[in-house]
């Protein structure tokens, strides 16, 4: 029997290091795709590990520019997500807020299916995501879309540390809060 081969991996994802074990062909499709702003102060940094229309997984880390002292942001998102899965049209979903590694986390899942949406057949492929809070200001995301990709095992390794060096361009902790330029 073979096992596929597995690499140990690291990123620089924003102001993080990232590290996990991933199976080809994954690790070689790696590739890091431009930061997204959000109008709310926050930059979403992305690897996306797609490998072809039925298959991909991507790591995100998002900083905030606000701060989540109460930790919050889970039971909020798993409210607004449940309800975009409802307005989609999703059967089978299934969602909970947890712990994970000690962190308060979210996540969800849903089978394979073709959805009637307003008339419209939309093909939906398996999903896996979990997203966890490692400190006030930054979500960690695993999103798996397809079958037979290899989600477990990233959540298995994965490790999320400040990095040496901040990124220049995107500094989501300092700047306008006020919108005036003071904090």
């Amino acid at each position: 029997m073979f096992l596929p081969l597995t690499t140990a991996s690291l990123y620089t994802l924003g102001s993080h290091q990232v590290s996990f074990n991933v199976s080809e062909p994954f690790n070689s499709s790696a590739k890091l795709d431009p930061p997204l702003y959000s109008s709310e102060g926050s930059w979403t940094y992305t690897l996306n590990m797609t490998t072809d229309s039925q298959h991909g997984i991507m790591v995100k880390v998002d900083e905030f520019s606000f701060a989540d002292y109460g930790r919050i942001w889970p039971s909020i998102f798993a409210s607004l997500r449940a309800q975009s899965i409802k307005d989609l049209g999703i059967g089978g979903y299934k969602y909970s807020t947890m712990d994970f590694r000690g962190y308060p986390a979210y996540q969800d899942s849903y089978p394979a299916q073709i959805d009637l949406v307003s008339g419209k057949l939309i093909e939906q492929l398996e999903t896996r995501y979990l997203a966890y809070e490692i400190d006030e200001r930054t979500v960690v995301i695993v999103l798996a879309v397809g079958d037979n990709v290899p989600y477990q095992e990233i959540l298995n390794t994965i490790e999320v540390t400040d990095a040496q060096k901040k990124p220049a361009k995107y500094a989501p902790y300092i700047g306008p809060i006020d919108g005036n330029g003071s904090s």
